[in-house]
């Protein structure tokens, strides 16, 4: 049986002419989840209700628009919601819109009224940010209040960084308008002038003003939420998104847009891309017009980020035009218009890297190969770029270089392919398997193995990661622990995701569906789900936490365990004793541990992360509402700090290369990883020493 891949690209074998997705197709999407999904054969009363909770809290998740009124009113309107849908009878779902839209409006007219009379930052304002246990508002005076305080709440966070208030008042006012104008674009039933409308605009400005398919498109991933955490539903736009992360490759400009307060803005540059070889433009300009000619530039503020790539990205050799607006350090405003040709734009950031760093460990200097995976990519398809065919490559340099040993850098790694998992696991060692998965339709679970016998590198090896490196980096971290061929440092846990998911296409273009297919297993027997793979040697981390992880998702399927399938020592190492590797002990991790506890508690780093974590674990704790005092009391520094991981695990894309490697080896954990692999390197180096002395029989 051929395996899955997590992310399975199924090729499809319609070649129509897309349609939108429309009510008619609602129904046999979803039985087509119901087909292949481990706990889900068809729909009862259960699912009903979660996809409707699903689809009501993604709509609000801050509950600041919907009236408790309106909540009980939908779960009226969807008593026979599966039914109808059955007999292609949507007007349950046009119901819902209804009442969203109106109460949209509602909200952003009283919202941007009151931003515009005099708004001052009022202190002594609270806002619930534990809004899962906050009850919807009663009644429109609620609403309206719940509204103000969100607005303090939101204006606080912003002024950290603008520090003007006019600033604020005009951020939070034009968010609030994309908003609306985003929710009314979705209306599902349109007459067939407003339809001519929309076909009009749509030409004019190369952009779609009118979506309809947005609303199904967003019930239809409700309910794939209600299956499980990772189902989902995808439309033609994240279908592109998906396959760009897998492989890699896009045919665009080479630049990463953030959308921030209405505007499109340039986040980085990718070095070898057209916009990065103009010079013409900058991480932080705007974009404030696009076009596919110079005559027929279109005013983009306000559009959805997903349109305005749409209509950046394009086929190889074609221009395109930008007008952007740039802000000097004197606070003028600089006007440019540029001209770009469209390439293949290879995204080197999202690849696998290594490189190396000396340290000097009692007058010995230390040479630590970095090897950082950041996903595992890889469609399938013959010819393409893979994380296994990267990474053999990157493997020869250890030897080239003389590397004492490896640090593999998974964290924040959330996985990919589940092939490449087990291909890349079998690097180092010999052979063995790797990993298991069930699926509802096989009659037991299938087993994947690592049959090549060569041995990439069998020196001390370190892998790193935290509790956001999930699925695939859970099966490379849990085998090679398993097998006791690494030690694995970092947060005390990984996330547990242990499902294995497949992509399936739908025909005429109506998007895919990604759908939890399977638990995986490691070969102790044991799946990652919920669980994690912990740490041999865990450090403090602001990740440290339940709300980072599995078990906070909503229906996260139960952890399973099967009887274990490791393979025997004679095929884990290689016949060739020159590729054979040293075992990681329990003695060796409990000296290990010991070296790593005595920095840690010397580490100034460490002992700042062990605060935050202690001051977010006492918020969550509380459930205190938060006010606009404590925010503005702090600089924006520690406000991130408390808040976030962003200090700990910063964004580098935007820095240069010597810049980056600087930034990551100032990581409390990148560092404490690197002294553990050179611990790791003297103690295997004690052993062959010993080794050698010892007296031999002949």
């Amino acid at each position: 049986m051929k395996a899955f891949i997590i992310l399975l690209l199924i090729a499809c074998s319609f070649t129509a002419k897309g349609i939108s997705l429309q009510c008619r197709y609602i129904n046999d999407i979803q039985n087509k989840f119901l087909e292949n999904h481990i706990n889900f054969s068809s729909v009862n009363t259960t699912l009903q209700t979660r996809a409707i909770e699903q689809f009501v809290k993604s709509l609000d998740p801050q509950k600041i628009y919907f009236l408790k009124g309106d909540v009980q009113k939908i779960k009226r309107k969807t008593r026979k919601l599966f039914s109808d849908l059955e007999k292609r009878n949507c007007k349950a779902l046009y119901d819902i819109y209804n009442i969203f839209k109106k109460r949209v409006e509602e909200r952003v007219t009283f919202a941007t009224n009151h931003l515009q009379n005099n708004f001052k930052l009022i202190k002594s304002s609270v806002y619930n940010v534990d809004v899962d246990n906050l009850p919807y508002p009663r009644t429109q005076k609620a609403a309206r209040k719940r509204m103000k305080n969100y607005l303090q709440y939101q204006a606080a966070n912003i002024f950290i960084t603008e520090e003007n208030i006019g600033k604020v008042v005009q951020h939070l006012t034009q968010t609030l308008n994309a908003k609306k104008t985003r929710v009314v674009s979705w209306k599902p039933q349109l007459t067939p002038r407003e339809w001519g409308h929309c076909k009009r605009i749509q030409k004019e400005k190369n952009f779609k003003t009118c979506k309809p398919s947005k609303w199904f498109a967003r019930y239809l991933d409700a309910f794939a939420q209600s299956l499980d955490s990772h189902s989902s539903y995808m439309d033609n736009d994240a279908i592109e998104e998906f396959k760009i992360h897998m492989e890699l490759s896009l045919e665009g400009i080479g630049a990463t847009l953030t959308s921030r307060f209405g505007y499109t803005i340039v986040e980085r540059l990718t070095p070898g891309g057209s916009a990065f070889r103009s010079g013409n433009i900058k991480a932080k300009d705007k974009i404030l017009s696009v076009g596919q000619k110079k005559k027929n530039m279109v005013n983009i503020f306000g559009v959805e980020l997903q349109d305005v790539v749409s209509m950046i990205r394009g086929p190889k050799g074609t221009p395109v035009y930008l007008k952007l607006m740039r802000e000097t350090e004197k606070g003028k405003k600089q006007f440019l218009n540029v001209r770009l040709i469209r390439d293949v734009i290879n995204i080197q950031e999202e690849a696998a890297s290594i490189f190396f760093i000396k340290r000097k460990n009692n007058r010995q200097f230390k040479n630590i190969a970095i090897l950082t995976i950041p996903s595992f990519y890889g469609s399938g398809r013959f010819g393409m770029r893979s994380v296994s065919r990267d990474v053999k490559k990157l493997l020869k340099l250890p030897q080239t270089k003389k590397a004492d040993a490896i640090v593999l850098d998974l964290s924040n790694n959330r996985g990919g392919s589940l092939d490449e998992a087990v291909t890349l696991s079998g690097f180092f060692f010999a052979k063995g398997n790797v990993v298991k998965q069930a699926e509802k339709k096989a009659s037991r679970p299938n087993l994947l193995s690592d049959r090549d016998s060569s041995v990439l590198y069998n020196g001390p090896l370190v892998v790193l990661v935290n509790r956001l490196s999930a699925s695939a980096s859970e099966i490379v971290s849990g085998t090679l622990k398993n097998y006791e061929r690494a030690v694995i440092v970092g947060g005390d846990r990984t996330f547990g995701k242990g499902s294995v998911q497949s992509v399936d296409y739908l025909p005429h273009k109506l998007g895919a569906i990604k759908t939890t297919v399977g638990l995986y297993f490691i070969p102790n027997g044991h799946s990652t789900q919920n669980d994690g793979v912990s740490s041999d040697i865990s450090f403090p981390s602001v990740l440290n936490v339940e709300e980072f992880g599995e078990k906070s998702l909503d229906y996260a399927l139960p952890k399973q365990i099967i009887a274990p399938f490791k393979s025997p020592p004679k095929e884990l190492f290689s016949s060739n004793p020159e590729e054979n590797w040293k075992p990681v002990t329990s003695g060796t991790i409990t000296e290990l541990k010991k070296l790593s506890l005595k920095r840690i508690e010397k580490n100034e780093k460490f002992k700042k992360i062990k605060q935050k974590l202690s001051r977010f674990q006492k918020r969550v704790k509380e459930k205190k509402p938060i006010s606009v005092q404590e925010i503005l009391k702090d600089d924006k520094k520690d406000k991130e700090e408390e808040l976030t991981a962003s200090e700990d695990f910063p964004d580098l894309h935007h820095l240069d290369e010597k810049k980056k490697k600087k930034k990551y080896l100032e990581r409390a954990d990148v560092e404490e990883a690197i002294n553990i692999a050179i611990d790791l390197s003297l103690i295997h180096n004690k052993t062959k020493a010993a080794q050698s002395q010892s007296p031999h029989t002949i």
